[in-house]
């Protein structure tokens, strides 16, 4: 069922507490381990609670839920704006990337989009609205935010802006596998050193060769109200600490040529069965993770699933690395490192999805060893008691809570009630 308004959405959800049947909601369905999705007897919701961003300062944006970020980027283009952060592919939805957290190639200075939104109105299964923000219900905003929709739906939200960005100049250095990818990486553990505003890297195979792309904005070096930090770094700083690049190059409009980009690389396999999930460290977790993916690479457990290992880089939160509970960041004052594995079959074959589903639970119990944490947008298969490991006691009890307040009828299920993902039919492409 399409909900167009906050008015319809509210309807839905008093109509299924009259009748105790489940809810669930879908922006453009890239979660990829079913987090939206209810069963046959529940409704499942297609958010388009569309309206046009409306620029309430120089620094704030007022957007819908329902809205792509391509149609928030072109429309902030009109002011010279834009958001500090975006994910690689585009026609994801604002309320989507919200609730699990949001990170993309700015991320490295400029953390999730979640640390940009400073208010959010919320429709409870209850059918309550709330505005709420760090200082008004700040826990209910927490819990809102990379918090896959639990308590209930973001419609609206408040999110700083910054100026555009033009131009990236970038430079790609290459490695010859994953971990001397991970060793060339170890000077960004410390947030305080003044990394360069966009990283990108990737392996095609944990054995195989990798490339790490550093940029900066040279033609627009104003980037709005950011939270404060000593300096830019610059590609010179790169330069600096890691030699000449392979390669040096210019691209206009970056953050549309890295959707376009990602995308035609995922219609490279486009009736697969993708098993993506992410996962976040601290160095030097960061680096034994990656070691531990190509020695299970090695061993065959991924099978030919394996088709690249994406990282990326995360500043702390301004607040603390911790304030929104179920976010990827693990607890600490470090940067973050993410480590995405693409996992893609062409088939549905039950041996070779047997063998990947065993291969990415043994990455989750090692992410927990590590002290790191899933990416709750992920394919991974969690119950109450990881969820606890994961993310700690209290943040999960935390949400009961809020669901025991907001959802006494329980219409949303619980993340952990999620034990079994489907796959039974192929993503063809992302934000199908």
């Amino acid at each position: 069922m399409t909900v167009r308004s906050e008015e319809e959405l509210g309807s839905v959800l008093e109509f299924a507490r009259t009748r105790d049947v489940a809810v669930g909601m879908q922006g453009r369905g890239h979660s990829c381990g079913g987090q939206s999705l209810v069963d046959s007897a529940g409704i499942l919701l297609h958010n388009r609670i569309k309206e046009d961003p409306v620029l309430l300062s120089d620094d704030e944006v007022e957007l819908t839920s329902g809205l792509q970020w391509q149609e928030v980027e072109a429309d902030l283009a009109q002011w010279g704006r834009s958001v500090p952060v975006t994910t690689d592919v585009l026609q994801l939805s604002v309320g989507g990337t919200l609730s699990v957290g949001g990170y993309g190639t700015d991320s490295v200075q400029l953390g999730g989009q979640i640390d940009h939104v400073t208010a959010l109105k919320i429709i409870t299964a209850d059918g309550a609205t709330h505005w709420c923000s760090p200082s008004s219900n700040p826990q209910l905003f927490r819990m809102a935010l990379a918090g896959t929709g639990r308590v209930g739906y973001i419609v609206r939200v408040r999110m700083r802006t910054s100026a555009i960005h033009v131009q990236l100049r970038r430079a790609t250095y290459h490695y010859d596998s994953l971990i001397s990818l991970a060793d060339s990486m170890a000077w960004l553990a410390d947030p305080q050193t003044p990394a360069p505003p966009y990283l990108r890297a990737r392996s095609d195979a944990p054995d195989r060769e990798g490339r790490v792309s550093y940029g900066d904005y040279p033609y627009d070096e104003a980037i709005g109200q950011m939270p404060p930090r000593e300096r830019l770094g610059t590609l010179e700083d790169v330069q600096s600490l890691l030699g000449q690049p392979q390669v040096i190059e210019n691209r206009g409009l970056p953050r549309f040529y890295d959707h376009v980009n990602v995308n035609r690389w995922v219609a490279k396999l486009p009736n697969a069965y993708n098993l993506w999930t992410d996962f976040g460290f601290q160095y030097p977790a960061f680096r034994q993770f990656c070691e531990h993916i190509q020695r299970q690479s090695k061993d065959g457990a991924f099978g030919s699933a394996l088709r690249a290992v994406h990282i990326l880089g995360v500043s702390p939160s301004a607040d603390d690395n911790d304030y929104f509970p179920f976010d990827l960041r693990p607890t600490g004052k470090g940067r973050t490192f993410t480590c995405g594995l693409y996992c893609m079959l062409p088939s549905a074959d039950e041996t070779d999805l047997a063998r990947l589903r065993a291969a990415i639970d043994t990455c989750l119990q090692v992410t927990a060893e590590l002290g790191g944490r899933p990416y709750v947008y992920g394919y991974d298969e969690m119950s109450r008691g990881m969820w606890e490991r994961s993310f700690g006691q209290e943040a999960v009890a935390g949400l009961v809570k809020l669901r025991e307040e907001h959802d006494p009828a329980g219409l949303i299920a619980a993340p952990w009630d999620r034990t079994t993902n489907s796959v039974s039919a192929p993503q063809r492409r992302i934000g199908a």
